[in-house]
């Protein structure tokens, strides 16, 4: 009622001094609650479209000089050529939207990476500590941007013993999951023109960060022992920044050597660089203890360490940290303050509290023990049912990569497994431009983590059934 009155304003339809009906009689007319169109008068008269005059009834006020610019504003058809942003606005409107489930249509999305075993997480120990977050008169006063107390301490203690992380509490924040904290970082630490490292093949969403900030990326092979890495190659030298996935490179798996570490922490000493290592499940190591982060054998301040709870609880939770050299620690505070001013409190005491009680530890323990036996099973039923598919060696995580035998389209595949239920992902879609122009990697990307047997097992059957209808219509 209000749009509609406003239009008949703007059209010349209803003109100044024009009686417009009462309310109650309108009401009648149109069909809806009286309220309603007291409601919209409201917003008009507020607004000065409309006057009261006692006794006479309601009225269209003089908006004469409000037409000519109202008329414009009408005509005016804006696109994506002529609508006015900023030039980072501009290169973010020309990267590819990544995929992205539709979660307004839940349905089974079978195989799909990094997606938790959500039918045997402890919700019972976590709704407890939520109610017990939820009473916590403090969590309702501002935090600070840092986060909460209580989760950055837990997080301090946790990752010291089982990363090898050394920091203190004040250097610890957190962050609405990884991706916010690698965006944070490069926002305060790259250029319009800065030549940033890459891995290869890797997370696209670093891609679309550093393409919005006019960075340039520069890309790494890799092999079996992580980033090939010479610091005295001249794209080396003119980078000032690496972002990496050391402890298990995404979505390979690949551990980066000892050797390749240290060559990498002299290159940022030499030249003031700054590492961002992206730890994103490195909870999930199934042959012993991980090997330490790179950021426990940085003695130079030189690495900004990341990690994420979305893969070790559920994506929802929406709650990631990152460890701070102390050097960066006020200016990412401002920062912080000035960009969200902070998470919700209850959700980070929440975690503290689940981290706290030990139910964080017992239910990684668990959940590292199901993921071994369910990549076990999978990568046997693939070897068995899809044996034109061959597996990259990984000794934890929660998917397994398998590179293709013949020359088979990875993204038709895929994209045809999509509409059909499955939520596996093509290798090729991780592969970054490469400085020698090779071919990319092919192959298929399939979580096990969140999957039964049973799953498994409908999954490979129709991502067989569809390769084999590909193959005969490649023939």
């Amino acid at each position: 009622m209000y749009d509609h009155i406003k239009e008949a304003i703007f059209s010349g339809r209803l003109k100044t001094n024009d009686k417009l009906p009462s309310t109650r009689y309108l009401s009648k007319l149109v069909g809806i609650s009286r309220n309603s169109v007291l409601t919209a008068y409201e917003l008009l008269f507020s607004e000065g479209f409309i006057e009261s005059r006692k006794g006479a009834g309601t009225f269209i006020a003089d908006v004469a000089d409000l037409k000519p610019l109202l008329g414009k504003v009408a005509t005016t058809v804006f696109t994506q050529e002529n609508m006015r942003i900023s030039d980072s606005g501009k290169r973010v409107n020309a990267i590819e939207a990544p995929t992205r489930l539709d979660v307004t249509k839940p349905r089974e999305q079978l195989l799909l990476p990094a997606q938790p075993a959500m039918d045997l997480f402890p919700y019972k120990e976590w709704q407890a500590c939520v109610t017990k977050s939820l009473r916590d008169v403090s969590t309702y006063s501002e935090q600070p941007a840092m986060g909460v107390g209580l989760l950055r301490e837990q997080i301090k203690e946790f990752l010291l013993l089982t990363r090898g992380v050394r920091c203190d509490v004040g250097e610890v924040m957190i962050t609405s999951g990884s991706q916010q904290a690698l965006s944070i970082a490069l926002s305060l630490l790259v250029n319009s023109g800065d030549s940033v490292l890459l891995e290869e093949i890797g997370f696209k969403g670093i891609d679309g960060a550093l393409s919005s900030l006019g960075a340039l990326q520069t890309t790494l092979p890799i092999d079996e022992q992580g980033v090939c890495f010479n610091k005295d190659d001249d794209i080396c030298q003119q980078a000032k920044t690496l972002i990496l996935t050391p402890s298990r490179s995404f979505p390979l798996g690949h551990t980066l050597s000892l050797q390749r570490r240290l060559a990498i922490l002299e290159w940022a000493y030499e030249t003031q660089g700054w590492i961002i290592e992206d730890d994103y499940d490195s909870e999930f190591i199934f042959s012993g203890h991980s090997i330490a982060s790179l950021q426990g054998l940085d003695s130079g301040g030189r690495v900004i360490y990341a990690g994420t709870f979305s893969r070790t609880m559920f994506p929802g939770i929406r709650l990631g940290y990152i460890v701070l050299p102390a050097i960066l620690v006020p200016l990412f505070n401002k920062y912080k303050r000035f960009v969200d001013g902070g998470l919700s409190a209850q959700q980070q005491a929440a975690m503290g509290l689940f981290m706290q009680s030990g139910a964080y530890s017992r239910h990684l323990r668990r959940m590292r023990k199901l993921y071994k036996s369910r990549k076990t099973t999978l990568d046997n039923l693939v070897e068995k049912e899809i044996p034109s598919l061959s597996l990259i060696p990984s000794d934890g995580g929660m998917h397994s990569v398998y590179s293709f035998q013949e020359n088979q389209n990875d993204i038709a595949i895929c994209r045809k497994a999509n509409q059909q239920g499955l939520g596996i992902r093509a290798l090729s879609s991780y592969q970054r431009p490469q400085q020698d122009n090779k071919n990319s990697r092919t192959g298929i990307v399939l979580g096990y983590a969140g999957a039964t047997e049973e799953q498994m097992h409908k999954g490979v059957a129709l991502l067989r059934q569809i390769m084999d209808e590909e193959s005969i219509k490649n023939c």
